[in-house]
């Protein structure tokens, strides 16, 4: 099984070149979300389209990642999971494929591959965690013992980078 994160024009410029039999989860925004058209692709096996914002708090007028959403999500997956085992890509995008997309990507990689790491520790990501810990959560899987660590780690890495440029 692989994962791969992307942001909106990411998926545009890839969706017909993906060659590996993979799905894709499409995380927009409530307000001014533009559903596109992928590009036709025969490995495409399906799409799954979440709306919400990228928050990960209450936030007036800004909808959640909810159980629902992630419910969905565990379904969709599971569902192509059981027929194409470890054969199967998983790509999330969302717009500028850096926290919603990442928070998705990061839960499902621990759930299925036991390692999320290599989307903390990269300095391209700031995984959403309210997306994180409900995947999680549905999956009944436990939030890592250094969690607290992990997020502070990600977004000091995100800062610091952000500052010297």
């Amino acid at each position: 099984m692989e994962f791969k994160i992307y942001s909106m024009i990411e998926m545009i410029e890839n969706a017909r070149t993906i060659r590996d039999n993979h799905i894709v989860i499409r995380i927009g925004e409530i307000a001014g979300y533009i559903q596109f058209p992928l590009s036709y692709n025969d490995q495409r096996l399906s799409e799954l389209e979440i709306l919400c914002d990228d928050v990960e708090k209450e936030c007036k007028g800004m909808k959640l990642f909810s159980q629902h959403n992630a419910e969905s999500i565990k379904a969709f997956v599971e569902k192509w999971y059981r027929k194409y085992h470890n054969d199967l890509l998983i790509i999330c995008h969302c717009v500028a494929g850096i926290s919603r997309s990442a928070g998705c990507i990061a839960a499902l990689s621990r759930v299925y591959i036991g390692d999320d790491s290599w989307v903390w520790n990269n300095d391209q990501y700031v995984p959403n965690t309210m997306i994180y810990e409900r995947i999680l959560e549905v999956y009944r899987i436990p939030l890592p013992e250094d969690y607290a660590h992990i997020v502070h780690d990600s977004m000091m890495r995100n800062y610091i980078q952000s500052y010297e440029e």
